[in-house]
């Protein structure tokens, strides 16, 4: 799956970067004004603050005011700020990414293991590597700046686990409502190539549920009975998936919002540029997956 997901992956990134870069000046004309988010900037009252008063005054040898004295102070202590350590800081990270492997890796060679077990459960790492990231913090930071950082965090993160939940509870109701009786029917009429209505199947559960990863592994579920009778490799099958769960982002997807809320658009902005990309994507990795069909 990988050296054939690299096959696909590397031209279909290359040649949709190309295609968007002739389609964006002549379709996709863009307006700060619409596409953007508002950007708050700084207020301007700490500037003031911080430009002592002596500066101001007209015969230049007057002793700098008290706003004057509390503005050097200021940048004194802006000038101060600690710095983590990058390796330090990348720490949490890092073990979280370690324990989840480890647990992975001991399920694949059957080894038990009740610590690790506990520790290597995805919900365990990563409140382990939050409360080591949050430690790490509070010795380069205030409790103020902390704070911010998390309620931040929360208030971008929260709408996105809303729509996974949702997500993930349609793709279960789908995979148990006998649809794979039907499809099978469709596949074994032979009316369409195998791989064009896998690709098909998992656009048409993405529009649905939202989510790429839950239509591309809803679609594999539904297709799982019937895939010995389609005649093509399952890797195939899989990357066919995986095309079509790409295939027309919109605002029921958590990734349209982690993309607006990171780059600072507005939602007009994120399907001109987002939706658009990811949409020509899947578009031109199906004709590649079809072609890789011939020589399997």
């Amino acid at each position: 799956m990988f050296v054939f997901g690299i096959l696909v992956g590397l031209p279909t990134a290359v040649l949709t970067m190309f295609v968007f870069k002739l389609l964006a000046p002549r379709i996709l004309r863009w307006d700060p004004e619409l596409d953007e988010a508002p950007f708050e900037t700084e207020s301007p009252e700490s500037e003031v603050e911080s430009t002592p008063e002596g500066d101001r005054d007209s015969g230049g040898g007057a002793p700098a005011s008290p706003a004057g004295t509390k503005g050097s102070t200021l940048q004194v202590a802006q000038g101060q700020v600690k710095e983590q350590n990058l390796a330090l800081s990348l720490a949490p990270v890092v073990v979280t990414l370690v324990l989840i492997a480890l647990g992975a890796l001991a399920e694949a060679a059957k080894w038990e293991s009740s610590v690790l077990g506990f520790f290597s459960d995805p919900v365990i790492a990563m409140f382990l590597g939050a409360t080591a990231s949050y430690v790490l913090a509070r010795q380069v930071r205030s409790q103020d700046e902390i704070s911010a950082a998390v309620g931040q965090g929360l208030t971008t993160c929260g709408p996105i686990l809303v729509l996974s939940g949702i997500s993930g509870s349609l793709g279960a109701v789908i995979e148990r409502s006998g649809l794979a009786d039907v499809l099978s029917g469709a596949f074994s009429s032979g009316f369409l190539p195998p791989l064009l209505l896998v690709w098909l199947v998992a656009a048409v559960l993405h529009i649905a549920l939202g989510s790429i990863s839950v239509a591309a592994i809803t679609a594999a579920g539904i297709l799982a009975p019937i895939a010995a009778s389609l005649g093509v490799p399952v890797v195939l099958i899989a990357l066919a998936a995986g095309s079509g769960a790409l295939f027309l982002l919109h605002v029921s997807s958590n990734f349209f919002w982690m993309f607006q809320t990171l780059l600072g658009l507005s939602t007009r902005g994120t399907f001109k540029t987002h939706t658009v990309a990811m949409t020509l994507s899947s578009v031109i990795s199906l004709p590649l997956v079809l072609l890789l069909s011939v020589f399997m």
